[in-house]
């Protein structure tokens, strides 16, 4: 069971941070991603690129695509090198190759 340790502690007692944290990490990913409408405005704009597709991509492709996607909405909304999106870019099409060569990974996200 969480105990608070001081009363600096901002969690509440069911380890759930408070308002006050989640506004923090809100304002931490501004400043790391852009803004959070920005980043929904280009994904969504990147994601009209899969509409009209000649085949049916599985779901891990698209899941993949989605999440690649997003990663490259938040390199384009953010004025900093974003180094943890560019990673899991290279993470999300590695988990596609291995799923087609039968080395799916072991839950790994």
């Amino acid at each position: 069971m969480h105990t608070k340790s001081n009363q600096n502690d901002t969690s509440t007692t069911s380890g759930v941070p408070s308002a006050f944290n989640i506004n923090k990490l809100i304002e931490s990913r501004v400043k790391l991603r852009g803004s959070f409408e920005g980043v929904a405005h280009t994904q969504q704009g990147l994601l009209l690129f899969c509409k009209p597709s000649k085949r049916n991509y599985t779901d891990v492709e698209l899941t993949a695509i989605q999440m690649i996607f997003h990663k490259i909405a938040c390199i384009i909304n953010t004025a900093d090198y974003d180094e943890d999106s560019w990673q899991d870019i290279a993470m999300y099409a590695t988990l596609v190759v291995n799923h087609f060569k039968g080395n799916a990974s072991h839950g790994g996200l």
